[in-house]
């Protein structure tokens, strides 16, 4: 009963009321174990928060080599297809997208359609002039 309720709440000190020895150190070592891992999935939200600031930073200032200081691979990844895709659109250049397929291949395609999309409208906006 007091094992379940210090383990519950995280406290010490509700181990100290149980009677058996044994279970007063499983009691600690539990709690102790449950911080540990606490502590750990703190530490990484923090830095998947801080990789996906840099993300969102290098792809505001258009800086491809900036997303290579990215650890986490996905987010390095997304950087650049940020990126890619931005410049293919704002360009209207294809080559954006064939970069974007060597980081990215299943988003090559997609890419390719904005810049052909916006290539069209361009050609049917002339011509009906």
């Amino acid at each position: 009963e007091f094992l379940d309720e210090a383990v519950k709440k995280g406290d010490k000190k509700l181990c100290k009321k149980i009677e058996l020895d044994r279970y007063e150190t499983y009691c600690k070592e539990t709690i102790d174990q449950k911080a540990k891992e606490e502590k750990a999935k703190e530490e990484k939200l923090e830095k998947v928060k801080k990789e996906q600031s840099l993300a969102q930073k290098f792809a505001f200032e258009d800086n491809l080599e900036g997303c290579d200081k990215i650890e986490d691979e996905n987010f390095q990844k997304q950087c650049k297809a940020n990126i890619l895709i931005e410049r293919a659109v704002k360009f209207n250049e294809a080559k954006h997208c064939n970069q974007l397929g060597e980081i990215l291949p299943e988003e090559k395609d997609s890419c390719l359609g904005l810049v052909n999309l916006d290539t069209i409208e361009y050609s049917q906006s002339k011509s009906d002039k």
